[in-house]
């Protein structure tokens, strides 16, 4: 990234496509330590295919919760000029 001033919106998307990576990273590793853990003690049960879901869930909730972060965090530098 060049060092230039990005407003909030694009802060905002920045940000949300880090959340999107490290929530899908983060998903697989839940997932699937969840997998490994659950085949070694219980056995596959519906937790284990809730586990997956997080698959899903954890970019979704990543890229929300770096999408708000960018807006406030690109809003406050606008306003404190930094």
């Amino acid at each position: 990234m060049t060092n230039q001033k990005l407003g909030p919106f694009q802060t905002a998307q920045y940000l949300a496509r880090i959340g999107v990576f490290t929530g899908i990273f983060l998903g697989l590793c839940y997932a699937f330590i969840g997998l490994v853990a659950d085949l070694l003690t219980i056995g596959v049960n519906a937790g284990t295919w809730m586990a997956f879901g997080a698959i899903l869930g954890m970019p979704i909730l990543g890229a929300l919760g770096g999408w708000l972060v960018g807006i406030i965090w690109g809003q406050l530098r606008e306003l404190l000029r930094l």
